[in-house]
């Protein structure tokens, strides 16, 4: 089954919060920070959350604007 992970700024937070809207639409699984209840903390306990996230993805989607730079 496929699963998107949506990598972004947080600047371009409507931006993949639009790309998570069309796969929603189009039947495709995702994980986006924005939705996620179960995400707190930073440092270490952030970062194996977020990691055990993207294991469970089996593609990675770059949202890239002048933000990314």
């Amino acid at each position: 089954m496929t699963k998107v992970f949506i990598s972004h700024k947080a600047e371009d937070a409507d931006k993949a919060k639009r790309v998570a809207l069309y796969l929603q639409r189009n039947g495709i699984s995702f994980y986006l920070d924005l939705l996620d209840d179960e995400l707190f903390g930073n440092g270490e306990i952030l970062t194996n959350h977020l990691r055990g996230k993207l294991n469970e993805c089996t593609h990675l989607l770059a949202v890239i604007t002048n933000n990314t730079k």
